[in-house]
């Protein structure tokens, strides 16, 4: 019989790469099914490194499904594809920039009804002055460069 390589505790593996890659300082993206972020599990992701003590500031951004576009039409679902390649680009040039210690960033591909989150953006840093940009320079990026949006109307 042939056996899988990575073992019957594949899951558990996967979640422990993701533990590591959160801790060592790595972006952390996930693609949701069921279009439920949890933010405050990312802030803990941010508070559980172990130079948390450098941070002074946690930021969040939750992008939602809005049930009108920008022009007033009403909008029935959106269809949304993220590109990691792009958002991991993005990432570690956010994580370049003065005081910024991490960015965590978490996407729902797919369809999405009015309502359902659609983006997580946390940024951990030194100082608001710092963390308030990056995490408006992060989204903004993301929003133009990383992904692909449809509204159905």
């Amino acid at each position: 019989p042939k056996t899988d390589p990575l073992g019957p505790n594949w899951p558990e593996l996967i979640e422990k790469l993701l533990a590591m890659l959160i801790r060592t300082g790595c972006f952390l993206t996930e693609v949701h099914e069921d279009s439920e972020m949890d933010i405050n599990k990312m802030i803990d992701a941010i508070k559980a490194r172990s130079d948390f003590h450098k941070m002074g500031m946690i930021a969040s951004h939750l992008g939602i499904v809005r049930g009108t576009s920008l022009n007033g039409k009403k909008v029935t679902s959106v269809e949304v594809g993220f590109d990691p390649e792009k958002i991991s680009k993005i990432v570690r040039e956010s994580k370049a920039l003065p005081g910024i210690i991490e960015v965590l960033i978490e996407t729902c591909d797919g369809r999405l009804s009015v309502g359902d989150d659609i983006m997580a953006v946390v940024v951990g840093g030194d100082t608001r002055e710092h963390v308030f940009p990056a995490l408006m320079d992060t989204v903004n990026r993301i929003k133009v460069e990383g992904v692909e949006k449809k509204e159905n109307f």
